[in-house]
């Protein structure tokens, strides 16, 4: 699959049918979203990869708008590590750059799961505490997404209508 038709394939899947992905697939992931750019070069971003079933259904109960997690073979934890997050330039650019190259990270990685036809969704909202009890994240991560990607068990729903260029791009000559 070429990047245009990943990129034309993704959408969020809010059902799975779960089933383990292989390790390698795994790895081709997480290999993804670590070649996202970052500002500095500081690539702040730590992967909790989490393949156990009842890990995946605890960390899921704490998603309120993403239980079916539950059901994916694999969550993505993407936290940013605080050590390594660009902060040089000061004020609101401390954590305007940090959220950007996460944000990077995360689409790689969710267009290489596309690339592996799995289906994937971008969670954002979940309880920061119980997530980090059930990682074991240090205390110098800060969760800032979840990714569930597995077999897609919703049939073959179209993606969600787009804007149209011309209503979200102005020219400038």
């Amino acid at each position: 699959m070429n990047l245009k038709d990943a990129i034309t394939k993704r959408r969020s899947v809010r059902s799975y049918a779960y089933q383990p992905i292989a390790k390698e697939t795994i790895e081709e992931i997480l290999a993804a979203g670590v070649q996202a750019p970052s500002s500095c070069n500081t690539q702040p971003w730590h992967i909790y990869a989490v393949t156990n079933k009842e890990k995946i259904a605890a960390i899921a109960e704490t998603c309120p708008h993403g239980k079916f997690g539950a059901e994916c073979g694999l969550l993505l934890v993407c936290a940013q590590n605080e050590d390594r997050a660009c902060r040089r330039f000061g004020g609101e650019y401390d954590t305007r750059f940090p959220n950007q190259d996460m944000g990077a990270c995360i689409q790689n990685m969710l267009l290489s799961a596309t690339e592996h036809n799995l289906a994937s969704c971008w969670i954002g909202l979940f309880d920061e505490k119980l997530v980090r009890a059930q990682t074991g994240m240090t205390e110098n991560h800060t969760p800032v997404a979840i990714l569930c990607i597995g077999t897609g068990n919703d049939g073959d729903k179209p993606k969600a209508r787009r804007l149209p260029l011309e209503e979200v791009t102005t020219w400038v000559e």
